[in-house]
């Protein structure tokens, strides 16, 4: 049954746009370190893997917990 939630058009969008915002951000160990040290209060962000649906929620989970400190991250001129 979550295989079948997970192939619904809406869902795949969310999920490859999560892929894509934990993506810039771990593509760059200075991005990592200046979301973790500023925004994010020292944690890190699950990143979703293909492998498992839960696995997409709990990461989809993190970035909506963050997603005001994400918003600020990218917006602050500092990135």
């Amino acid at each position: 049954m979550l295989e079948e939630i997970e192939n619904s058009k809406h869902i795949k969008e969310v999920i490859d746009k999560s892929r894509k915002i934990t993506s810039v951000i771990y593509n760059s160990e200075q991005a990592v370190n200046h979301t973790r040290d500023n925004y994010i209060e020292g944690r890190d962000l699950l990143r979703p893997m293909i492998t498992r649906f839960i696995t997409e929620h709990v990461a989809l989970e993190s970035l909506i917990r963050h997603k005001h400190a994400l918003q600020r991250c990218f917006t602050d001129g500092k990135f």
